[in-house]
């Protein structure tokens, strides 16, 4: 790690590096609507990362105080629930891994749109291929990190990761720490094990 890159940023290379994995696969230059499904760090991350990569991204999510980071870093964003399924979006990022949110990012994309799943959903998952074929659907799934552009984003400062940690604790704290991170919204929670 370099030696401007402090541990609160570092933690956040990997999530980081997912989300540029992601945007690199997909050439996002010139789309013209990305939407990102989940307010968690990931699909914050993504928001962050992509509206600089396309001026026209919008994140859905169920937790207001997450969505309301939105608005600090100037992406649109709407409670997911509100949602209309136009199939109008260039490209869908789902950051959740539920069923639903698998279905609903096969509703918002347009025919010959992309969509890619940024989290594992469960083993059972049944998604219906009949949209995807009648629409031709790209359905990526993305697992890989670009590990060294995300420490290099990082250490610039060009990604707002500060905003994501919801606490600092002490690493005797670790069982307070698990209670907090079970609380909606919460986002990262930090052990210092100085």
């Amino acid at each position: 790690m370099p030696d401007a890159l402090d541990d609160e940023r570092a933690v956040f290379a990997s999530s980081l590096g997912r989300v540029l994995h992601a945007a690199r696969m997909l050439r996002l230059e010139g789309k013209t609507y990305v939407s990102i499904l989940g307010d968690g760090p990931i699909g914050l991350l993504a928001a962050q990362v992509m509206a600089k990569r396309n001026a026209s991204v919008r994140l859905l999510g169920t937790n207001a105080a997450n969505l309301e980071l939105c608005t600090k870093w100037g992406v649109k964003h709407r409670a997911q629930h509100e949602v209309g399924r136009r199939q109008d979006q260039d490209v869908v990022f789902d950051c959740t891994g539920t069923d639903e949110s698998v279905d609903l990012a096969i509703s918002l994309v347009r025919p010959r749109g992309s969509v890619v799943l940024m989290r594992t959903p469960r083993e059972t998952a049944t998604i219906s291929p009949a949209s995807i074929i009648r629409d031709e659907l790209q359905v990526f799934g993305s697992r890989g990190c670009a590990i060294g552009e995300a420490v290099a984003e990082l250490a610039a400062e060009r990604v707002d990761v500060l905003s994501l940690i919801a606490r600092r604790l002490r690493f005797d704290d670790g069982p307070q720490a698990l209670v907090a991170a079970r609380e909606p919204g919460t986002l990262k929670i930090l052990l210092d094990a100085a």
